[in-house]
């Protein structure tokens, strides 16, 4: 599919989510519109999990989405293409809104490729991401040189990588972000957009994105100094 026909497709996969619209495609959107803080960057799997995030997180603190290639591609086939499309049509725009500021970016399960090609590419683009929050998502073979948090639920162990064999998961962290933070929290699957534990995913990425918040900024001037 051309990269038209899937934002066409995408459109019509977020007919009925709710949030303003951002771009003509209507596939990148944003909660909490009138917020004072910086944005924080969400990739989405079902309707209601951007209003549940939102809500958690207040209306002082806008929510930039869009949504994972989940049930866009058949059993079988690639989703590379797909993906690879989506995120950087999600990249762009959040380049031309918020170039320059640096963000977080979280997903859960079907969003990862989305969000690691949007944090692998960002290093070429205005927006700087932070830290990653990571939800119920098996451990990617490509590394992003970034620090991520990485939230698993003791009710659904099959999941989380740390729990079958805790020295191997350990590693491959540890070759694919800068830093890492196992989270373990009492949920199972299905559960990881409900008020209270979403109130536990946020308290725990606010205090891990926290901890490099000053240094990405710092290590990205320092860049920006060197270059020309």
């Amino acid at each position: 599919m051309s990269s038209q026909e899937i934002l066409a497709r995408q459109q019509k996969m977020m007919g009925s989510w709710c949030g303003h619209h951002l771009e003509s495609a209507g596939v990148v959107r944003v909660l909490n519109e009138g917020g004072s803080k910086p944005p924080i960057l969400w990739i989405f799997n079902t309707a209601n999990e951007p209003e549940a995030l939102a809500s958690v997180l207040g209306s002082d603190q806008p929510l930039v989405f869009t949504r994972s290639a989940h049930l866009m591609v058949p059993p079988g086939q690639d989703p590379a293409e797909t993906r690879n499309c989506l995120a950087d049509h999600f990249l762009t725009e959040v380049d031309r809104r918020f170039g320059g500021e640096t963000l977080n970016l979280g997903t859960s399960c079907q969003g990862t490729g989305i969000a690691l090609r949007f944090a692998q590419n960002s290093w070429e683009t205005g927006i700087l991401v932070n830290a990653l929050c990571i939800i119920n998502c098996s451990l990617p073979d490509v590394a992003t040189g970034l620090p991520a948090l990485l939230v698993y639920g003791s009710g659904d162990p099959l999941q989380d990588p740390f729990s079958k064999d805790a020295a191997r998961a350990e590693k491959r962290a540890a070759q694919v972000f800068s830093n890492h933070q196992r989270c373990l929290l009492d949920a199972g699957h299905g559960q990881f957009y409900e008020p209270g534990v979403l109130k536990d995913i946020l308290r725990e990425f606010a205090s891990f994105a926290a901890a490099y918040s000053d240094i990405r900024v710092v290590n990205s001037a320092a860049s920006s100094d060197t270059v020309g």
